[in-house]
């Protein structure tokens, strides 16, 4: 049996609530196995709790660990104050510690502490990246100065190459067992990284005798593996302690039921651009070979991945909206509505310019090709899309926040390129702290004439500081205040907090897409550069009015965290989604025509044809809407928006006819990417629609030179054989 280690720790160190402690002593009481493992967690923490008490720790570990010039170093710290307590150390005189060589020193441990952990003392960092600033010195010199402004950038590239030399050298040799690692990863909470060091010789008996630096290389190992443990979460199903749930968290939600016409005249919701929930079913299906959990499937993510060939406005608007209806593929007797919007475009020559900031998350979780190393590629690559008129910062957060790059011009790209290739993962993620950092940073910076934005990169593990799904909305919706939008990127696997990237983007009046390949990252940040940066509209709403003469029933298809209150549609201080250049949003109704057998226990409501009392405001165009008989529409499309600098909305609407068309390519293969999301997550309205009817949509809305459509039909192929 598989268990939860660290909810068992949790256990033993009391850390758990009583309710939640009493499942887990009547499931040891019960398993004889279980309990024998318990007791020899028990005996390791009791073990390392006497070691740490009793043995005291060489001065020459506490100075390489005790965070002098790792956690408590500040650029506003007294000089003076900082020199005397370094000078303690013969190793850091040995350096140069003299006050002249004070800044110095502090400009290589700004860098040198972003690799701290990963198999060199601290002091070892410091001498090696010391050598790197020499030798940037040198080629400064020898080129007359010629860096100027740009040293520091210049300098800090070779003190990372130093570093990351000297790192290639050290070799892995002391293994620490799993159940030791979760052990330290929750008594962190109170241990200092000395105190880890003395803990040592109980973890591993052959660390006892070994060089100074394969025991570093432990700890690294040590603190790595248990950056990567889980917090202890949630209680796990009927208090049973195995671990057989997977750490990804997603938002749990319902389909959207059928509605009439006469109990919800209107559907309101926001729009949504984001990609995210796409990319991630699509790894799970091609890279793990199962199918996504069914939280992780929203139709309106699945529908608006895809490009698809709307016309955009000719008429001045941010956006043009178009309406069809045709019979529903998988339900014959019922009827499929698109209402699709396309935003305006811009030729790469009238681009509005940008301020970015780049915040990058480099905790210890980030380590890996699809972590860190991807989110480097991603990084470069739409720097290289830059130029003069844009301007970029970076932003870095692990145990704490650093600016590694102030705002610089687009056209410095080999100082912007240098800055992120040198980004290593390290330490716990104090991501609030980041999103502090990385908007004071865009505000300092701000553009009035073109656009701002903060790009988050991480795989949303906050552990750090205000890391609750409340506390750190509370944080965006003040941040979104400041005009500045955020373009959400999520990576990585097996711990990715979809939940949480998708509450950022949300209430931060931006993006969210999910990133798993170099492919998926020039399709976000190259092919849709425009539609990623620049905002069109915001505060998007879209209000739907069903005739009931016409419609027994409706339901929106996704969109289900992005519902509204049907008053919220006129008031302009309630916020709702942005649309960026270039940009389709579409959205699909599945209708019950009047006179049809509407499914559900719902029962009509017996006031639906009584005065209700409230008051409805009109609908421009026409003179008595409630007495009208509009026999032959099916419903009334009604947006809002404002413009990018705007407060107050403006109002667009098109009525549509009762009338059906064959489906357009277009249509059939949105049809068919719904369909294909009903079926992952199992949904009891996916009607006669299977499988091989996903697969005859897409193919009849596919087209050769798409190579994202081509790859869906793999994907639906995959997925039907699991």
């Amino acid at each position: 049996m598989k268990y939860d280690t660290a909810k068992i720790i949790a256990f033993v160190l009391g850390q758990l609530p009583e309710r939640e402690a009493t499942k887990i002593q009547k499931a040891i009481d019960a398993d004889p196995e279980l309990k024998k493992y318990v007791d020899e967690i028990r005996r390791v923490v009791e073990m390392l709790i006497q070691y740490l008490q009793e043995e005291p720790l060489p001065v020459d570990e506490a100075v390489s660990f005790d965070g002098l010039l790792i956690d408590e170093w500040d650029d506003e710290m007294d000089v003076e104050m900082d020199y005397s307590r370094l000078t303690r150390n013969k190793q850091v005189e040995e350096l140069g510690g003299s006050p002249e060589k004070l800044a110095d020193l502090q400009m290589v441990a700004s860098v040198a502490k972003h690799y701290k952990y990963r198999g060199l003392s601290f002091l070892d960092l410091l001498q090696a990246g010391n050598e790197g600033l020499e030798r940037a010195k040198k080629l400064d010199k020898e080129r007359k100065g010629k860096t100027g402004k740009d040293f520091q950038t210049h300098a800090t590239r070779w003190i990372q190459d130093a570093i990351t030399r000297a790192l290639s050298t050290q070799s892995k040799t002391i293994r620490i067992p799993v159940y030791m690692v979760e052990a330290i990863s929750m008594m962190r909470k109170t241990l200092s990284e000395a105190e880890l060091i003395r803990a040592f010789p109980v973890l591993a008996a052959e660390a006892e005798n070994a060089p100074i630096h394969e025991r570093n290389q432990a700890l690294a190992d040590l603190l790595d593996e248990a950056d990567d443990c889980d917090s202890i979460g949630e209680p796990s199903v009927n208090g049973d302690p195995s671990c057989d749930s997977p750490r990804e968290r997603y938002t749990e939600f319902e389909e959207n039921k059928f509605l009439r016409p006469d109990d919800a005249p209107f559907s309101t919701f926001s729009v949504d651009v984001d990609t995210a929930s796409y990319s991630k079913a699509r790894r799970y299906l091609m890279e793990q070979n199962e199918r996504p959990p069914v939280d992780a499937v929203r139709l309106e993510e699945f529908i608006n991945y895809f490009d698809y060939h709307y016309a955009p406005p000719t008429d001045g608007k941010p956006f043009a909206t178009y309406a069809d209806v045709a019979t529903c593929p998988w339900n014959a007797a019922h009827l499929l509505a698109r209402v699709a919007l396309k935003g305006k475009e811009f030729p790469k020559e009238e681009r509005p310019s940008v301020n970015l900031v780049f915040l990058i998350d480099v905790s210890g979780s980030m380590e890996g090709p699809t972590r860190l190393t991807l989110i480097k590629q991603s990084m470069i690559e739409l720097t290289e899309m830059l130029d003069e008129n844009d301007r970029v910062g970076i932003v870095t957060y692990a145990d704490d926040t650093h600016v590694v790059l102030p705002s610089i011009s687009g056209r410095e790209k080999r100082a912007i390129i240098d800055s992120i290739d040198g980004l290593a993962p390290g330490g716990c993620t104090y991501g609030a702290g980041g999103l502090e950092a990385a908007y004071k940073l865009a505000k300092k910076s701000l553009t009035k004439n073109g656009q701002n934005r903060v790009i988050l990169c991480t795989d949303g593990d906050f552990n750090v500081g205000d890391s609750d799904d409340a506390s750190l909305q509370k944080l965006i919706e003040k941040k979104a205040k400041s005009g500045i939008y955020l373009t959400v990127l999520g990576f990585g696997m097996d711990n990715h907090n979809d939940r949480m990237l998708k509450i950022l983007s949300t209430k931060g009046k931006g993006n969210y897409g999910y990133i798993d390949t170099i492919d998926e990252a020039r399709k976000l940040l190259i092919e849709g550069l425009t539609g990623t940066l620049i905002t069109i509209a915001k505060d998007v709403k879209i209000q739907i009015d069903f005739n009931p003469k016409r419609v027994a029933a409706y339901r929106l298809l996704g969109y289900e965290n992005r519902i509204m209150r049907d008053e919220d549609f006129h008031d302009d201080n309630v916020s709702a989604g942005d649309i960026g250049a270039g940009h389709n949003v579409t959205a699909l109704y599945e209708i019950i025509p009047a006179g049809a057998t509407v499914p559900g226990t719902v029962d009509k409501s017996r006031y639906a044809a009584q005065e209700s009392g409230v008051k409805q405001e009109k609908t421009s165009g026409a003179a008595d809407e409630k007495l009208a008989d509009f026999a032959d529409e099916l419903m009334f499309v009604k947006l809002r928006y404002k413009e990018p600098d705007a407060d107050k909305s403006e109002l667009l609407e098109k009525p549509v006819a009762a009338e059906t068309a064959s489906m357009s390519p277009d249509f059939e293969f949105a049809a068919a990417v719904a369909l294909f999301g009903m079926l992952l997550r199992e949904s009891k309205y996916s009607g006669d629609g299977n499988w091989d009817t996903v697969l005859k949509l897409a193919a009849a809305g596919s087209e050769i030179d798409d190579s994202y459509r081509a790859e869906f039909l793999e994907l639906v192929k995959k997925a039907s054989a699991m």
